[in-house]
């Protein structure tokens, strides 16, 4: 009877085998459903970085395009570690190439305003509710 369980509890030598042959195959075929290329550079190599780029640079209409963009707007929400709390923030930054830039934070946990921060040429722009009642 103990041979029998210990038997049970052991894996078989097939299932050992399929499992391993099921390995195998997950960790060779690509996991982002694009099939892999031969010449591509292996991960870390210097000119990976460079060739993602220019590909990226591509895909958004090419340099043609990108060079004749002058302004933009991102907006978004990120959080930020203040002592023991993660404070939320939403931010928007805008741009106009090539000298101006400025980012507004909101932070909607505290009553405190926005603040502004960025630049106008050389100038640099720092504005706050805070700094405003001062």
């Amino acid at each position: 009877m103990e041979e029998a369980q210990r038997r049970a509890s052991r894996p078989s030598s097939r299932w050992l085998l399929l499992v391993s042959a099921c390995a195998a195959l997950a960790a060779a075929r690509p996991t982002n459903g694009q099939s892999p290329t031969p010449a591509q550079a292996p991960v870390g190599a210097p000119d990976n970085a460079a060739r993602v780029i220019a590909e990226a640079r591509m895909a958004m209409g090419g340099e043609a395009r990108l060079a004749a963009i002058k302004t933009l707007v991102v907006t978004g929400r990120t959080q930020q570690v203040r002592g023991d709390n993660l404070v939320p923030i939403e931010f928007e930054i805008q741009a106009e190439l090539p000298d101006k830039f400025a980012r507004r934070d909101e932070f909607p946990a505290q009553d405190a305003g926005p603040t502004v921060t960025g630049f106008n040429g050389e100038r640099y722009v720092l504005f706050s509710d805070v700094l405003a009642s001062e």
